[in-house]
């Protein structure tokens, strides 16, 4: 979100694309909240959740480097 909020400031997105990113960025973490629920759960049946985790970070990883990449034009189409 820093990012994105930067780039705002500097002009190379505009307000609609923020709230794109930030609905976008709510609902990775919210995911994200739901899968470490669930593996804490499963760590009690001794589940090896470092997969898990591992899979969340790369997909918000890719998730913000796919905003801060792109133009305004790339997002919206």
């Amino acid at each position: 979100m820093r990012k994105a909020q930067e780039r705002l400031s500097n002009g190379f997105i505009d307000g609609s694309d923020l709230k794109i990113i930030k609905l976008e960025s709510e609902t990775g973490i919210k995911k994200l909240e739901d899968k470490l629920a669930d593996a804490l759960i499963a760590k009690k049946s001794n589940v090896n959740i470092e997969p898990i985790a591992r899979q969340a970070i790369e997909r918000l990883s890719r998730t913000d480097n796919k905003h801060y990449q792109s133009s305004t034009y790339q997002k919206k189409s």
